[in-house]
């Protein structure tokens, strides 16, 4: 745990604080299989923080999508060797098979797009790439579910099997949910060569 004395000594001294991670990313990161060489996507971005974290740990090619001009600048302005992109997840302006693995910690705008962006998601990760997203327990208190967009925490079996038929009907094999702490699951979700 940092000190308010090693920040401002860090501060004062020229190093880079890295933010620290909401409860969403970490729980992502607890179950990610991130290495050197990957490259890694995260959707929705509101922060440089988990990109930030992992460019810490590995040398990767760190990308986010942002949905809104001010994060964009934010973290273009924070992180410039970051691929920081300004548009929606139904349609990313990356090639096929660009990502080992894409996060996804916050609700983004999905109303009526959920299908097309589960194909966008399926699209741009290589094979044997892996979908992460961290699923609030109590959506009624940390959030929307992301890419169903509800928060009607009295289905949540309900919410997560919608998510694993969506995942599941855009092509991604291998949907799992690992329970991460008292606010937030993860989902994987793998996508498997062909043949």
């Amino acid at each position: 745990m940092q000190t308010i004395a090693d920040r401002l000594r860090a501060a004062t001294s020229g190093d880079i604080i890295l933010p620290r991670l909401n409860a969403s990313q970490r729980a992502a990161l607890k179950w990610a299989q991130v290495d050197d060489g990957n490259a890694v996507l995260e959707i929705f971005c509101a922060n440089a923080g988990l990109l930030m974290t992992l460019a810490d740990r590995y040398r990767i090619r760190a990308c986010c999508l942002c949905e809104d001009e001010n994060s964009m600048a934010e973290i273009s302005e924070r992180a410039p060797q970051f691929e920081c992109l300004y548009g929606t997840a139904r349609d990313l302006p990356w090639k096929d098979n660009s990502f080992n693995n894409v996060f996804i910690t916050c609700s983004g705008y999905t109303k009526n797009r959920r299908q097309e962006i589960a194909q966008e998601l399926h699209r741009v990760i290589k094979e044997d790439g892996e979908l992460i997203i961290s699923i609030p327990l109590f959506p009624f208190m940390y959030g929307e579910i992301p890419l169903i967009g509800k928060n009607n925490c009295n289905l949540p079996r309900v919410l997560a099997q919608e998510l694993f038929t969506l995942l599941k009907d855009a092509g991604f094999q291998d949907v799992s949910i690992r329970f991460s702490s008292i606010k937030y699951a993860t989902l994987i979700a793998k996508k498997q060569p062909l043949g």
